[in-house]
């Protein structure tokens, strides 16, 4: 199985490493993109990069 690939949790329980916000909170559409891994799942070096630039 590929480590890079998306998977679910078995429990549905998910860590949120990284949140992107994207719109205008003034009437056009305002959306939140998640980045998640389950809660036992080792992090990416790539996302714990992108998470701590912020």
């Amino acid at each position: 199985m590929c480590p890079l690939l998306p998977q679910t949790d078995a429990d549905g329980q998910y860590r949120v490493l990284v949140v992107d916000h994207v719109g205008d909170t003034r009437g056009s559409e305002f959306y939140s993109r998640v980045t998640c891994v389950g809660i036992d799942a080792p992090v990416p070096m790539g996302l714990i990069a992108r998470g701590s630039a912020s």
